[in-house]
């Protein structure tokens, strides 16, 4: 029998006896007090054990008080499962996950995998968000780990939409544009580059009609299958382009929540209670926008967006917004360096031939989301390279010639590496190119 502390043998005329067993009175009491509404929940299991080992001696009195509490009073299914593992080893399981310096439930994120793993699109259904928000619970409601946890399996899975606005009542939540995109990205892929559609509901041009349709289909054929469309869903520009787009399997269709395109062609998605907050999630959605005609609108969408860094193509030769009018961003309106004179002339031109615009288009857009793709590699890699450094790391990079040219360059950069390396902090790191002349010299 473990010896008991002082502090413990001055308790021992305070234990309780039941049927001529000896019990801690103290333990039985706060037991009693978690289960006066019905039971003890896993975090009460936890501070019972947590009592015991007050001072880091537990009883054989203290151990026979918890199994007669899994006897008499009525734990949830987690507590009971932690208080009798618990008790088989001598420690409190550990039943979390560390990710990013954030603890979440391990359970609820395998959870999450399972019914993932099991549904036939990968995606978290409705029937699949009631099983984790029941999962989540301990008969007392949901911890702050475990709310955490369910954000977490939101923001870095794809829930269908009557999934997400199940668990977003649940816990509480009014999806913001940024939560609202990472949602939406994640549905399409994470590698996939999103062009964005913007144009008037009405067309104006005798040949515009005509050349959104030529545009959809030759986009369709010549973007790489990591390639999304998306509309907003209105009438006009964007359901001429959705129904012309191939087989519409790549397109997706973003409307405020409660609503539906009735294109009868791509995916219709929700998000925003209304117009202005679907505007402002399409705003930050795309990786590239075509503009068509256009009013105020328009011009404001893709303004937002030109400002943000994404690209912005302007079919100049329909008016409108995309043609100058209502304050469209400048920037959009001058050629990009990737793009030649006669591409960016078949967009300006009215007098070109619909089809051959509609091939500049697509040429256009090829290209610049191959940049696109290439500027998302660049920064995974340095995100990459930053995480191997250290996330709090301070990074100087050295740039110089390959060759010195003088003496006293050589002798310059030998001297202040040392020094540098002295007079700053351990979080500070150098980075060379590896090349030959400054790098090596500064390296060494």
């Amino acid at each position: 029998m473990a010896a008991e502390s002082p502090a413990k043998k001055a308790r021992v005329e305070g234990n309780e006896v039941i049927d001529g067993e000896e019990y801690d009175k103290g333990l039985l009491s706060k037991a009693r007090e978690f289960a006066a509404d019905g039971q003890i929940s896993m975090a009460e299991a936890k501070s019972l054990w947590k009592a015991v080992q007050a001072d880091k001696v537990v009883t054989d009195t203290e151990r026979r008080t918890l199994l007669y509490t899994l006897e008499k009073f009525k734990y949830t299914p987690k507590a009971e499962t932690l208080m009798k593992e618990i008790l088989a080893t001598g420690k409190v399981p550990q039943y979390f996950k560390t990710i990013d310096k954030v603890h979440y439930d391990s359970g609820l994120l395998q959870k999450a995998q399972e019914l993932i793993s099991s549904s036939g699109d990968k995606t978290i259904s409705l029937s699949d968000a009631r099983k984790l928000w029941l999962e989540a619970q301990d008969g007392k409601g949901v911890t702050e780990c475990e709310e955490r946890t369910l954000k977490y399996t939101m923001e870095k899975n794809e829930y269908t939409e009557e999934a997400a606005q199940f668990m977003r009542e649940k816990l509480g939540l009014k999806e913001t544009a940024a939560d609202a995109v990472r949602r939406l990205r994640t549905g399409m892929g994470s590698d996939a580059h999103v062009v964005c559609i913007l144009g008037g509901t009405k067309f104006q041009g005798e040949d515009s009609e005509a050349l959104v349709q030529a545009i959809a289909s030759k986009l369709g054929a010549a973007t790489g299958s990591k390639a999304r469309f998306m509309t907003g869903g209105m009438p006009g520009v964007q359901e001429t382009f959705a129904k012309n787009c191939g087989d519409g399997s790549r397109v997706w269709n973003l409307l405020p929540v409660g609503q539906s395109s009735g294109f009868g062609r791509g995916k219709d998605v929700n998000a925003g209670a209304d117009l202005e907050e679907r505007k402002a999630i399409f705003d930050l959605l795309g990786d590239l926008y075509i503009t068509v005609e256009g009013g105020p609108g328009v011009s404001q969408e893709a303004r937002a967006a030109h400002a943000r860094g994404a690209a912005v193509v302007p079919l100049i030769r329909t008016g409108g917004a995309s043609g100058g009018m209502f304050d469209f961003p400048s920037g959009a309106l001058e050629k990009p360096a990737s793009v030649t004179e006669e591409q960016w002339s078949l967009l300006k031109s009215k007098d070109a031939p619909v089809e051959e615009s509609a091939s500049a288009v697509a040429d256009i857009v090829k290209a610049r989301t191959g940049e696109i793709v290439k500027d998302k590699v660049a920064k995974e890699e340095v995100q990459r390279l930053r995480s191997e450094l250290g996330q709090d790391a301070c990074i100087v990079c050295i740039l110089g010639g390959t060759k010195f040219q003088d003496d006293e360059s050589e002798e310059l950069v030998k001297v202040m590496a040392p020094k540098l390396e002295a007079a700053v902090g351990s979080n500070v790191k150098f980075v060379t190119g590896g090349m030959p002349g400054v790098q090596e010299a500064f390296a060494k």
